[in-house]
């Protein structure tokens, strides 16, 4: 697996010539550079698996002169907007490229294991996080503040997405040491030998610059204070930090109060999204990204993200399904030629181009709506006018059964997951069911819950992953202006970081159950339906799907209710929703 993740990031940036110049060429170097930062993050946390501690090898330093060097042609194509001059031809004259070239190769000098495992940092996969920021954020370090910084620049990276920060801001910022660690434990902490803590740290002078830099924080910014802490605990002074987040949040009540206090007064610097691809200042418009697929554009993008996009597509003064704002994809509708267009965040790399596949095989099977392309991370296409979810729209019921139920059956046969890729085990599913159920309904219920322990060994043997969609919700369901009913948010939830994954077709069987309403003759003839299309799960299967599928709804959406930052009228329509499928969930275990 590793010579062959090699070989595909080596034929890619050598074949960088026969791209398209422009977004195209672009957004294959950024796939390359992602997936170079995974191959760093896998290999030295099995490095660091072995050795018990962070270690400086020739490992580590060939490739971090690697990712670097990809991040510097990253940061040419964007600056040249995907068309450097260097990079025409059939093999790029580009000097980052030619290092990055070399890099690859001397890699078998080194002691490489021949397998691993690859985590897609979730800032990539699901949440938007687009890596010129950090390029944007590097290029104002040298800006003055109090006054201007003349000092050498030491990058470290926390290993997950900060593999590729890390080596983005080292490259605009011209660093002179990079490196990544992995904080462990609990409280995180860096652990290091004491010769490579050494290496990081010698020769830098009084007015060095430290960066410390990762996706996030989260609310208790861990990952960054122990960073932090293992740099003043080596004797840099805390006015030499500066800190390269993914937003401009503060820390939450959870963070340790020295971490709290250092990141209140820290120099931190970040670049949203909106200010470089948005609005008439943006330094590479998003709009232009995508016309080579909508046509000319007419106007501004509209974000209809964090849930404005039922003020496009439901009645006017109609009820509001509940949505989860800081967990909504980026999405956002475009002009051209009279039509409008969903720009929708896919991921990037090979989880964008799965998404991309499996949405032109459901909109050829009739499942979906059509996709025009993928471009940077965002899947286009037609937006549907005129067409309504369904809770605000006519429409046949045992037409619905039969195509959901076609749908799933659909989606059992040509989604299926390996295993290395699947979701959520059945013991994990009531693990987290019981717990949520504990949590909002009482040990009683929670044990009634506890009581599918017995049958988790016919379960397992049971399961056969495949890409569900596990968003069988009625509003994802849209009825056209022609009567045809079709599946939208259909690629998402299985993929990235979702925490119930790619599943057995029984759940999202469950799913339908639940949210669409389906009891008594509908269930039976749903069920029964998809059986004669190849999807037969015994009883047994269905029931324990539905009880954990309906506990993990309940957590999900009560959680949400209580996040802090949600508007108050939001919070209350997750918290109903919550509610309501705990109430479903006391019913079923009381049956």
């Amino acid at each position: 697996m590793t010579w062959e993740k090699v070989e595909r990031i080596r034929s890619g940036l050598s074949g960088l010539g026969d791209v398209r110049p422009g977004i195209e060429r672009h957004a294959v170097l950024a796939d390359h550079l992602l997936e170079l930062g995974e191959l760093e993050q896998a290999l030295l946390d099995a490095q660091l698996a072995k050795e018990g501690r962070e270690r400086w090898t020739s490992l580590s330093t060939r490739l971090a002169k690697l990712t670097v060097a990809v991040a510097e042609a990253f940061h040419l194509s964007y600056r040249h907007r995907g068309a450097p001059p260097s990079f025409d031809g059939v093999r790029s004259k580009a000097a980052p490229l030619r290092e990055a070239l070399r890099g690859l190769r001397d890699l078998r000098g080194v002691g490489v294991p021949e397998d691993f495992r690859v985590t897609v940092p979730a800032g990539f996969a699901d949440g938007g996080l687009y890596p010129e920021t950090f390029l944007e954020a590097a290029g104002r370090l040298r800006l003055p503040v109090d006054a201007p910084w003349r000092g050498e620049l030491r990058v470290l990276g926390v290993r997950g997405a900060g593999s590729v920060l890390a080596a983005l801001v080292a490259a605009a910022g011209r660093a002179g040491v990079t490196a990544t660690v992995r904080p462990s434990g609990v409280p995180p902490v860096v652990n290091l030998t004491g010769r490579t803590a050494w290496r990081l740290t010698e020769g830098a002078g009084a007015e060095a610059l430290w960066a410390v830099v990762d996706e996030g924080p989260d609310a208790t910014g861990a990952s960054f204070g122990a960073v932090a802490d293992w740099l003043e605990d080596w004797g840099i002074r805390r006015e030499s930090l500066v800190f390269f987040p993914a937003h401009p949040g503060e820390l939450g009540p959870e963070a340790l109060d020295r971490h709290r206090a250092r990141w209140a007064a820290a120099r931190r610097l970040t670049v949203s999204f909106d200010e470089l691809f948005l609005g008439p200042a943006a330094v590479w418009p998003l709009e232009q990204w995508v016309e080579d697929l909508t046509g000319r554009i007419d106007g501004p993008a509209e974000d209809v993200g964090g849930g404005r996009w039922r003020e496009v597509l439901l009645p006017a003064g109609s009820a509001r399904p509940p949505v989860h704002p800081g967990r909504e994809r980026r999405k956002f509708l475009v002009r051209a030629g009279g039509a409008r267009w969903l720009l929708k965040f896919a991921g990037f790399g090979r989880l964008g181009r799965e998404k991309l596949e499996r949405s032109i095989a459901l909109a050829a099977a009739g499942l979906g709506p059509r996709v025009a392309g993928l471009r940077h991370g965002f899947l286009v296409m037609p937006w549907l006018e005129r067409a309504r979810p369904l809770p605000f729209a006519s429409f046949d019921r045992r037409l619905l059964i039969e195509k959901v139920a076609g749908y799933v059956a659909f989606r059992a046969t040509r989604f299926r997951a390996h295993p290395e890729v699947a979701g959520a085990s059945p013991a994990a599913l009531l693990e987290n069911a019981v717990a949520q159920a504990r949590s909002a309904l009482g040990a009683e219920m929670a044990e009634r819950l506890h009581a599918w322990r017995d049958r988790l060994p016919d379960l397992e043997a049971m399961a056969r992953p495949v890409f569900t969609d596990n968003r069988m919700h009625a509003w994802e369901w849209l009825v056209t202006r022609d009567g045809r009913i079709v599946k939208t948010d259909a690629v998402d939830h299985s993929t990235g970081t979702d925490p119930v994954g790619a599943q057995d077709p029984a759940w999202d069987l469950a799913g339908a159950l639940v949210e669409l309403g389906l009891e008594g003759g509908e269930e039976s003839h749903f069920l029964g339906s998809a059986a004669r299309r190849g999807v037969r799960p015994i009883p047994s299967q269905v029931s324990f799907y539905k009880a954990t599928y309906l506990a993990d709804q309940m957590g999900r959406y009560l959680a949400a209710a209580r996040e802090p930052g949600v508007d108050p009228e939001e919070s209350e329509r997750l918290r109903r929703a919550g509610e309501g499928y705990g109430e479903r969930l006391r019913r079923a275990l009381s049956e």
